[in-house]
């Protein structure tokens, strides 16, 4: 058997651990920022869609619809295969879904006043269910997932009479353990507390709330900031929440010191639809039915950029944290990208995606794999790659 000296040995390592080095880079990088279409996974057929989420355990990768038909709607995404499994059961709609890492569950909250865990496990394969045996994984209180079922029972007195959830947020401690923030129907902000094995509800957020006058559609935990924020179809000031533990913690983004009313800049005119954060938590963007994005400061509120292309209500909007992007949705049809790092006023996107045949109600950054999944309410969800 050949030998080699040392210094052949340390080049070859050399070359090993750039090579390795290179290929991290390469996982790593940006996609360009340049969009093109890439699947119809449902083509007008899964009814009016109000949320999206994207999970990943393991080699398992899957895209999670839900809606006004009352159905969970899974794509698997790499390789993307466009026929979905579905999964029903639920009684109402479907406003939102959340991916917990942690637990390896996607949560759905729904107009039923119930939020069911999903596991990973569950809707990553082909279900066969009677509707009465442990095969029967349909998140409503029967068979393998029936334990995963938080309750708008479990208010009590605080709520007298079921309302719709129609928000989620998972707020992870790193352990295993979080909280899990939820939106209602009677104007309530509610959150649960996970300690690794057991659900236990904790506190309302929002104690003096104007009932359906003050719903939470949207929220996100802006790590930076240590603040949640939300948006409401009812306001037009979203809110920063300083304080999980606390009732009423919160501060509004809203008119900046010289402004004196709409049409106004640094201020939105109209309901907040949508919102999300950056990687580090340190920026909110919102988007609003007065057809604009706004980027704002979480640490003090102050407004970043005010960008205005859509010509019609903004329904979604999405930051895609390795590109310096942001994408959003709206009732023109059309998905924006727009540039993150702006720090002026703008109105010019960087890039239009037309195709949707309704207005563009969801949006989700598939990081991993470069991909923007949209959903829109005739019933269509399509991919986009970024190249």
């Amino acid at each position: 058997m050949a030998t080699w000296g040392p210094s052949l040995q340390a080049a070859l390592a050399g070359l090993v651990v750039a090579s390795f080095v290179a290929s991290a880079a390469r996982a790593a990088a940006v996609c360009g920022g340049t969009f093109s279409f890439s699947d119809d996974l449902a083509a007008g057929t899964a009814g009016h869609v109000r949320a999206l989420t994207y999970a990943e355990s393991g080699a398992t990768k899957i895209l999670v619809a839900g809606g006004e038909d009352m159905t969970l709607r899974v794509w698997d995404v790499d390789p993307v295969v466009t026929t979905p499994r579905e999964y029903g059961r639920h009684q109402e709609t479907i406003w939102a879904l959340e991916w917990i890492s942690d637990l390896d569950v996607v949560a759905s909250a729904c107009g039923d006043g119930l939020i069911r865990l999903w596991p990973i496990s569950v809707l990553s394969t082909t279900q066969t269910c009677d509707g009465l045996g442990e095969n029967c994984c349909d998140g409503d209180g029967l068979g393998c997932s029936g334990e995963h079922v938080l309750h708008w029972h479990s208010f009590g007195n605080s709520m007298l009479k079921r309302r719709q959830c129609h928000s989620l947020e998972w707020i992870s401690n790193g352990d295993g353990t979080g909280t899990l923030v939820s939106g209602w129907g009677d104007g309530s902000v509610r959150t649960w507390a996970y300690d690794g094995s057991t659900w236990s509800y904790t506190t309302n957020l929002q104690s003096v709330g104007w009932d359906i006058a003050d719903r939470t559609y949207d929220m996100v935990w802006l790590s930076g900031a240590s603040k949640l924020a939300t948006a409401s179809p009812d306001w037009s000031q979203p809110r920063l929440w300083s304080d999980l533990t606390t009732a009423d913690s919160y501060t509004y983004l809203q008119k900046q010191t010289g402004e004196h009313g709409c049409p106004g800049t640094n201020m939105h005119c109209d309901a907040v639809l949508g919102l999300d954060g950056n990687s580090d938590g340190s920026k909110v963007v919102t988007c609003s039915k007065d057809t604009r994005v706004i980027i704002w400061q979480a640490s003090d509120g102050s407004k970043v950029a005010t960008l205005s292309a859509h010509t019609d209500h903004v329904e979604s909007v999405v930051w895609l944290h390795s590109e310096d992007l942001i994408a959003s949705g709206g009732a023109d049809t059309n998905i924006l990208i727009w540039d993150a790092t702006a720090s002026a006023d703008g109105t010019t996107a960087a890039q239009t995606l037309a195709g949707h045949s309704g207005s563009v109600q969801a949006l989700v950054w598939i990081e991993g794999l470069k991909l923007l999944a949209s959903a829109d309410d005739s019933g269509e969800v399509k991919t986009w790659d970024c190249a």
